[in-house]
């Protein structure tokens, strides 16, 4: 995963997420804010 080698250069290996979720979009109010409860 590019994603994973791309931090693994870049921070220690505890810092390192073990699963990333990958969104189409932010789930958002009707006034545009990202709702963070929801992620």
């Amino acid at each position: 995963m590019a994603i994973r080698e791309f931090l693994a250069e870049r921070l220690a290996d505890y810092e390192i997420p073990r699963e990333f979720a990958l969104l189409k979009e932010f789930p958002k109010t009707e006034s545009g804010k990202i709702r963070k409860k929801e992620l």
